[in-house]
């Protein structure tokens, strides 16, 4: 049994705050077939729920069918942006026999507007059919019972969000459910017409066969037969009245599944267009995480090169501070202090013999760079390391130019300056280089 939620709705019913994204009052379906169903002055019911997905009030203004065996109980009050309305249909079966079709049209007023939406209904009455309703409970006074699908909630909840991809697979869901039902129609419409065009031809065989039994008896007509031939002719103009009713909703109901087909496929579309999307998103994820670890590693090596040159640094400092003790008998411990500094930047020159000299390391790269920048200078060297590419500047033999050059390169962007000591063409530590000053 297709399970069913009942919401106990006032006759205000209350809304659900949701920004909407769809135009248009949508309703979960627009056709009902009762099936077959007993004579009865207890009306069966069925109900449509619908949502008001534009940005303006929406007010029923009526709710009207030609068969008097139709009743409405509707949402009275004025319906939001994103709240849900309903229509019941209440449909007393007795004095009905046989088939059983009408329209339901539901009026609407949308801000200035005026539009409307047709509801299609179909029974058999027959003594052998339904005899209950099958509601969860009887409507009362104060409240009234409307049954619907969690389904059905469900995708007109999914109209509405930020998800693209998930709004699209709701109206797809939405519209395949809309098809199916409109397909099941179209065939029970079909069905319906041929037993109306089955009975019409019985009707008109019984006429000719009467009218051949007045023909030959040549009597005259009793009340009787011509009640009988009254009778006759007024269900043959009743079948052949519903008979075009029912083709009339065949085309409407044909057009329709044609228009909800072309929905369908454009939204199918939609859906495979988005899912590009997500994937093409997804890749540029991928790239960007790859980016991303590319980043760390250079990282992680600037973080080793600043180790690296605090190490240096300490030892500079071991350095100062051994030569300070060495003079801390010849001179007052303020002079002491200016000489040690003057051995970092003034003192501290490599003789031309030693092969040593100082250059100054601007930009590191994984990569061989194609260009360099032209602020460089034209005189710019390159050599490789274990992690890539390290391209530097100048040639010095004192380590004040070089400190000097560094902070020049700051000054135009190059953070990341410092100083580095080579031999031979070959890089050396600043230790060594230290050494061979002090050995001078």
């Amino acid at each position: 049994m297709f399970r069913k939620a009942v919401f106990v709705l006032a006759i205000l019913l209350a809304s659900v705050p949701i920004v909407a994204q769809q135009k248009g009052i949508i309703f979960n379906k627009t056709e009902h077939d009762f099936e077959t169903i007993a004579p009865s002055s207890i009306p069966f019911e069925q109900d449509f729920l619908f949502r008001n997905t534009t940005d303006k009030t929406v007010t029923i203004l009526s709710v009207r069918s030609v068969s008097p065996a139709l009743s409405f109980i509707n949402t009275r009050s004025e319906i939001l942006p994103t709240e849900y309305g309903f229509v019941k249909v209440k449909l007393k079966t007795d004095g009905l026999n046989g088939l059983f079709h009408d329209e339901v049209y539901v009026t609407f007023r949308v801000g200035d507007d005026v539009k409307s939406e047709v509801i299609y209904l179909r029974a058999q009455i027959s003594v052998d059919g339904k005899k209950e309703n099958g509601r969860a409970f009887q409507d009362s006074d104060i409240a009234v019972s409307v049954e619907v699908s969690p389904e059905d909630i469900e995708t007109m909840e999914g109209f509405t969000g930020n998800d693209r991809l998930a709004q699209a697979e709701s109206k797809i869901a939405f519209l395949k459910k809309q098809v199916s039902m409109k397909s099941e129609l179209i065939v029970k419409l079909s069905s319906d017409i041929r037993e109306k065009h089955t009975q019409e031809v019985e009707n008109i065989e019984r006429l000719y066969a009467l009218e051949n039994t007045l023909q030959s008896t040549n009597t005259k007509l009793s009340p009787d037969v011509l009640k009988q031939i009254s009778q006759l002719g007024i269900r043959l103009n009743e079948l052949q009245a519903s008979g075009q009713r029912i083709q009339s909703e065949i085309a409407n109901q044909e057009s329709e599944y044609q228009q909800v087909s072309d929905s369908l496929k454009y939204r199918e579309q939609e859906v495979a267009k988005l899912k590009g999307d997500q994937d093409q998103l997804e890749n540029q994820l991928e790239n960007a995480k790859m980016s991303n670890e590319l980043a760390f590693e250079e990282i992680k090596y600037e973080a080793i090169e600043i180790q690296r040159q605090k190490d240096s640094l300490v030892t500079i400092t071991r350095s100062i501070t051994n030569a300070n003790r060495r003079l801390t008998n010849k001179f007052a411990l303020e002079e002491s202090q200016e000489m040690q500094a003057q051995l970092v930047v003034e003192e501290l020159t490599i003789e031309k013999t030693s092969n040593i000299h100082f250059e100054v390391s601007v930009i590191r790269s994984k990569d061989e760079l194609k260009s360099l920048p032209v602020n460089l200078g034209p005189k710019i060297s390159v050599f490789r390391n274990t992690s890539g590419y390290e391209y530097t500047v100048g040639q010095f033999n004192s380590m004040k130019a070089a400190l000097n050059k560094s902070e020049e390169m700051k000054g135009i962007g190059y953070n990341r300056s410092h100083v580095i000591a080579f031999k031979h063409g070959e890089r050396i530590s600043m230790q060594k280089a230290l050494d061979t000053a002090d050995q001078k």
